[in-house]
């Protein structure tokens, strides 16, 4: 459906309980802004972060997603409510959904459902899930066996929180350290490690009457310490739903990596009917295996601001704009500096954030 200028919406970001850092917050109020210019509505001078319920011509930029519980008592009902997801459980938020329990006997949180994970199976990696270092460990220590796995917190995000294990000793020396036992005990996954991999983000956006579907190519870069990180995502953009989107793929990988994505997608909402999003996005690796073979699967979803948000947005509004715009291709790039650059005053730059030892610095556009 075609949105017209007469939706004026204006958009709160909001934050719960959890700790913001600069660059999120930064983000966060430089989203808000494109959604606002998306809804037609005059920009104001400021954002400031908000713990209190908006008011019902409010739209409301969550930093993450929401529960139901908090999602009723903030007055957020349905998709045009808001940037980002509405969830029942905790756990419904993070990796954890996408694999099941190696037995039906172990810890699990309320609300689990265990035969999801198992029709997951065929679109996701050979993993599991656990909810204790016990479990975590008995799963871990069987899998290594296959070849090199990756154990992930279940909230972390930007390949934080992620280790490679490749023997028995790393497992042990990972998970024997008190300072994880709280974390792991909230979810972690533990899953076949790829290398020569490539990750993917599919997804769909609903803002201002208008749905978008997109494929894009994840890129890595270093951070500050020199460790491996998200670096941004360059996607192609259509006007509609992931049949649209199929129409204008001809890559028989690409057509795969949608069909997963969307088989993911399909099987969490049926088992989860009371969630609902405006931002839907899927990580889906395709890589190499222990063996030599290659191999695809969905890492995790997404349903709340991201690193592809901006060029999500910057695409809509294209396509808002230009009614007789089919697709659009747009960008997102992140990367790390100890010192300030040349050209971080360009108007693709949209955050420039101060860290310990040096900045983040993110920029997007079109094309």
């Amino acid at each position: 459906m075609q949105a017209t200028t007469t939706i004026k919406k204006h958009v709160v970001p909001f934050q719960s309980t959890s700790i913001a850092s600069t660059a999120d917050q930064i983000t966060q109020q430089q989203l808000a802004l494109k959604l606002e210019q998306i809804f037609n509505y005059e920009t104001p001078s400021d954002f400031t972060l908000s713990a209190m319920a908006p008011s019902i011509q409010e739209y409301l930029l969550p930093l993450h997603t929401l529960l139901l519980s908090e999602a009723q008592r903030l007055g957020v009902s349905t998709p045009q409510d808001l940037y980002g997801g509405v969830v029942p459980y905790e756990f419904t938020k993070a990796k954890v959904v996408s694999h099941p329990l190696q037995q039906v006997s172990m810890e699990a949180p309320t609300g689990w459902a265990h035969e999801l994970g198992h029709e997951l199976r065929p679109y996701t990696l050979k993993g599991y899930s656990a909810f204790s270092v016990q479990d975590a460990f008995w799963v871990a220590r069987g899998l290594v066996h296959e070849g090199p796995i990756r154990i992930k917190l279940a909230h972390s995000n930007a390949s934080q929180g992620q280790f490679i294990c490749t023997h028995y000793t790393d497992i042990a020396a990972l998970l024997q350290q008190a300072a994880y036992e709280p974390l792991i005990e909230k979810g972690v996954v533990i899953e076949e490690n790829l290398t020569d991999s490539t990750t993917y983000s599919v997804g769909q956006t609903e803002v201002a009457g208008l749905v978008i579907s997109y494929i894009g190519e994840q890129r890595a870069t270093l951070n500050l310490a020199k460790k491996a990180t998200y670096g941004g995502t360059r996607l192609l953009a259509v006007r509609g739903d992931y049949e649209q989107l199929r129409q204008h793929l001809d890559a028989p990988l690409l057509l795969k990596i949608l069909e997963f994505a969307r088989q993911y997608e399909q099987r969490i909402f049926s088992y989860y009917p009371t969630l609902f999003a405006s931002r839907r996005n899927y990580d889906v690796i395709h890589g190499r295996g222990w063996d030599g073979e290659m191999r695809l699967g969905v890492l995790e979803q997404s349903w709340r601001m991201g690193g592809a948000s901006m060029a999500e947005l910057y695409a809509l509004e294209a396509l808002l704009v230009d009614p007789t715009l089919q697709s659009q291709h747009a960008w997102t790039q992140e990367h790390y500096t100890p010192h300030l650059e040349q050209g971080t005053q360009s108007s693709h730059v949209y955050c420039l954030a101060q860290e310990s030892n040096g900045y983040l610095i993110k920029s997007g556009g079109l094309g």
